[in-house]
């Protein structure tokens, strides 16, 4: 998935969480996993470590947090 792909899924869920409608979790989920979408990118882009605390803080959103 490249960063286009990544960045249309993620605002359109911003723009229905801002609505008040339900997003699809899983599809989050998917993007932030381990060695998924945005790690993958924000290595090879120079933020692995903004990723790490910006994964950390979506675990916590939803509930996942170790």
């Amino acid at each position: 998935m490249d960063a286009k792909d990544i960045l249309e899924r993620l605002d359109h869920s911003i723009r229905r969480l801002e609505q008040s409608l339900t997003v699809k979790i899983d599809e989050l989920r998917f993007l932030f996993v381990v060695t998924g979408p945005l790690q993958e990118t924000s290595m090879s882009n120079g933020w692995a470590d903004e990723f790490l605390v910006l994964a950390e803080r979506f675990d916590e959103i939803i509930g996942e947090s170790s």
